[in-house]
């Protein structure tokens, strides 16, 4: 057992790569949309890749009748939502990437950022930090596995034989689990308490002062569990918190099967945009 301690774990956060400058830039200045475009185009004209993405998807959408030469174009005809969804995407899963870790990590929190945002297009809930939330509800397992990758192994290796919470696991073998330790990662970069909150709550979603964001992170991850989002054959289909719907005002007896072709359709999409 590691045992780990909350200043081991801020000790450990300059060996990690640097987090995306983009991403506290955008929810700095969500109510301010002039800010936005101008952090947003000195981004894009600083990094050819996303740039390119944003051109790609511009140029993939259905009313496209032309070929978009240019950023500003771009950013024109597909407007600053889907530009700031693609920049912040794009941004965060760089970051996982480089943390060189397996490939079912980003593209799970890629699943869950997308199923987050669609949630809070539903429930009336901010989708830049929905989106971020969800791409980074995960991140203490990235920090797991980049830094401690033979006791993370050790992780995955009880939960193969003994079907067990993941988090009371992970809590014998590190001292800490990935949403405590994520909670630590999100304040050293100064995330708003809203997304650190559902870093937090995310595995234990029943207090019934349970925040809206925390509790879309939660009914995204079990929805994308649900659907396979990305295929594993040890998905665990985690049991939905009545406190989480509550929150949300959800209904889970609906018909949601507009929301979940959506966020299949958006996943499918986003990650052959990021390949």
């Amino acid at each position: 057992m590691l045992n780990l301690s909350p200043e081991a774990i801020l000790a450990s956060l300059p060996k990690l790569p640097a987090f995306p400058r983009i991403v506290t830039q955008i929810l700095a200045v969500l109510d301010d949309d002039n800010a936005s475009l101008s952090a947003l185009v000195n981004h894009l004209q600083r990094d050819p890749v996303i740039a390119g993405r944003v051109l790609s998807a511009a140029n993939a959408s259905q009313f496209a009748h032309r070929t978009l030469g240019g950023v500003s174009s771009a950013v024109s005809f597909i407007g600053m939502r889907r530009v700031r969804e693609i920049v912040l995407t794009t941004s965060m899963l760089d970051f996982s990437r480089n943390l060189r870790v397996p490939k079912f990590f980003w593209e799970h929190s890629l699943a869950v950022g997308i199923c987050t945002h669609e949630l809070a297009r539903e429930f009336n809930l901010d989708e830049d930090r929905a989106l971020v939330a969800g791409l980074l509800h995960d991140i203490g397992k990235l920090w797991m596995a980049y830094l401690h990758s033979q006791e993370e192994q050790k992780v995955e290796d009880i939960l193969s034989s003994q079907p067990r919470p993941l988090c009371e696991v992970e809590r014998e073998v590190f001292g800490m689990d990935h949403c405590a330790i994520g909670a630590i990662i999100a304040r050293y970069w100064k995330l708003p308490e809203e997304i650190i909150e559902a870093i937090v709550e995310h595995h234990r979603p029943n207090r019934p002062d349970l925040g809206k964001l925390a509790a879309a992170v939660h009914v995204a991850e079990a929805i994308c569990n649900g659907l396979d989002l990305p295929l594993r054959n040890d998905n665990q289909v985690i049991e939905i918190s009545v406190p989480a719907l509550q929150a949300l005002e959800m209904d889970w007896n609906a018909d949601m099967s507009d929301l979940l072709g959506r966020v299949d359709a958006r996943f499918q999409h986003a990650r052959a945009l990021v390949q």
